[in-house]
């Protein structure tokens, strides 16, 4: 599987129930190397979409899913 893939795997897993994910977590859903799911979360951060949460290699959602989500929700004709 690509990277990327993986990667969109990852943003997946997050859920109200679910805000915060190890890498440890990651590694294990996607059947990846923890060095690999560290990669791939790092990537994710620098970009903006996961962010760090400081305690024990865990991330959150970052700022740049909610700018996504802001364009999606203007593109939608909600009443």
């Amino acid at each position: 599987m690509s990277s990327l893939l993986h990667g969109l795997m990852i943003l997946d897993m997050f859920s109200r129930d679910r805000q915060e994910i190890s890498i440890g977590e990651m590694a294990a859903e996607l059947d990846l190397h923890k060095s690999s799911a560290s990669r791939l979360a790092a990537t994710f951060a620098y970009a903006g979409y996961l962010q760090p949460t400081g305690r024990q290699v865990s991330y959150r959602l970052g700022g740049r899913i909610a700018g996504l989500g802001e364009l999606m929700r203007h593109s939608l004709d909600l009443v």
